[in-house]
């Protein structure tokens, strides 16, 4: 949310120097347009702020309340501070923050603190980590994830793609892996260029749509979302073979349907009985049963910002079985920075009963790179329990932070703009070829660069990169509610 120079701030900061201080004092000043709402980015008032030692959290040292410009200031020496927020209508928010790593100024350091309004729907239960539906009453149950960084880079994008939509999307349309027995090391058959066509198009919508939302600014832009809390999002966005959520396609639903039924375009010649054309037919997935009970649901981007620290929040609202990964990338990724230099972190939030997870990326992890691969959230139905009298479909949860068995991210279904261009992939044939001029020195394995009429990538990673960046590390949260929740966790 900006400096200590923004609108607002100027004040506090006067006040500040206006106060009675020893001279060897550092002072620090929080700010609550910093303690806004972590879906809307508004400022909220009233919030009470428990300000404490982060070395020895014990005592609370003062209580502030923010004020009707969301503005609070706290004066201190200390470096290490820990924070405990309550306003009604939200989660409980704690927070702790080194301020030599946070604020490029210590002695003018504002704090943002994104607190989330209270989930919706079932609770995540401790002996096992998971949710419950009764049958034929569909599914209530949400999670959110929220970004925040420092101030330097100023941009960081969160991006959320459901894995077996996108997996299910690439196998359709033969973009095989080298690893996958359809491959074939003398034919390039990967076809994702056909979402140009209308046809496709209008096909892909039928299952795993990423969608366009109107948005509202207000320093950082928010979706909108009607009286009854759905997000105004009636746009599909126009490329929808890597489906991902981010910035430019700001929400997916009908991730429990998938197509089926497939035939991808076929050219041929008039005299042939001219082109086949790409069909299919909507089918549910196997493990989502419980979603045809009146049970809408979706991703949706909350709010994506642009001018440092956060927040960037995706809610998954009722989401069907599926893993879902999380990715934080920065624009532009031309800049010089590696993504670890803004310290992000990514709170995970579970079920109405709000237990929350902290990732961030390991400091053994000596990547440069742009891009971290965050964690991925995986969903899975875990048979039956009996509760409060009935027998009810079960569903587990687990935060899968475990870099071997993450999903990779790739080049090949990386977000893309809304634009067509003439875009390379590299794909067969593929063989041993030398590196040095004319095709000398010494070898390596490498395909052909084909061009596509395609969509262009919003981001300039390749492979070779995309292989080398670091992964999350998720912790259970601060605080008694997330007490017996490491089950949760999946990092063995």
């Amino acid at each position: 949310m900006g400096d200590c120079r923004q609108e607002g701030v100027a004040h506090c900061l006067q006040a500040r120097r206006e106060s009675r201080m020893g001279p060897d004092a550092q002072l620090f000043a929080a700010n609550c347009s910093g303690c806004v709402d972590a879906t809307n980015g508004a400022v909220l008032a009233n919030a009470i702020i428990e300000c404490m030692d982060g070395d020895d959290p014990r005592v609370v040292q003062q209580v502030l309340r923010t004020s009707n410009t969301g503005l609070a200031m706290y004066q201190t020496s200390l470096v290490n501070l820990k924070f405990k927020i309550t306003l009604g209508g939200y989660n409980v928010y704690q927070d702790s923050k080194n301020r030599l790593t946070y604020c490029s100024d210590p002695t003018r350091c504002v704090i943002s603190f994104p607190i989330s309004k209270k989930l919706k729907g079932d609770a995540v239960h401790p002996e096992g980590c998971f949710f419950t539906a009764k049958p034929n009453m569909g599914v209530t149950f949400e999670m959110r994830a929220v970004l925040t960084w420092n101030e330097n880079p100023s941009d960081l994008d969160i991006w959320v793609r459901n894995v077996g939509c996108s997996e299910d999307t690439r196998k359709r349309y033969l973009c095989w892996k080298d690893d996958e027995p359809q491959y074939r090391e003398d034919e390039n058959t990967c076809s994702r260029y056909r979402f140009r066509d209308g046809n496709t198009r209008a096909l892909e919508r039928g299952a795993c749509a990423t969608k366009v939302c109107q948005t509202k600014t207000t320093g950082q832009a928010a979706t909108v979302f009607s009286s009854g809390g759905t997000p105004q999002c009636s746009s599909n966005y126009v490329n929808d073979f890597p489906k991902w959520v981010f910035w430019k396609a700001r929400m997916m639903d009908r991730m429990d349907l998938r197509i089926g039924n497939f035939r991808l375009h076929v050219d041929r010649p008039f005299w042939e009985g001219g082109d086949i054309k790409t069909s299919g037919s909507v089918v549910r997935s196997g493990d989502a049963g419980d979603w045809r009970y009146r049970t809408s649901h979706w991703i949706v981007l909350d709010v994506d910002q642009t001018r440092g620290k956060g927040p960037e929040t995706v809610t998954f609202h009722n989401v069907p079985p599926g893993t879902y990964q999380i990715a934080v990338d920065q624009f532009p990724d031309r800049t010089g920075n590696s993504i670890k230099e803004a310290n992000p972190e990514v709170k995970i939030y579970l079920g109405s009963n709000a237990v929350t997870f902290l990732c961030s990326i390991p400091p053994e992890c000596r990547s440069a790179e742009k891009i971290w691969s965050v964690v991925d959230i995986v969903i899975k139905a875990d048979g039956q329990i009996e509760k409060e009298g009935v027998m009810q479909n079960k569903y587990s949860v687990r935060l899968l932070d475990d870099a071997s068995r993450m999903a990779p991210l790739e080049r090949d279904t990386a977000p893309t703009s809304d634009r067509t261009d003439s875009v390379d992939r590299s794909g067969p044939p593929c063989s041993w070829r030398g590196t040095g001029l004319f095709g000398l020195g010494s070898k390596k394995y490498q395909c052909d660069v084909h061009w596509d009429d395609y969509y262009g990538q919003i981001s300039s990673y390749t492979d070779d990169k995309y292989a080398k960046i670091c992964r999350g590390s998720c912790v259970v949260g601060e605080g008694t509610n997330n007490i017996g929740f490491d089950s949760c966790l999946d990092h063995r």
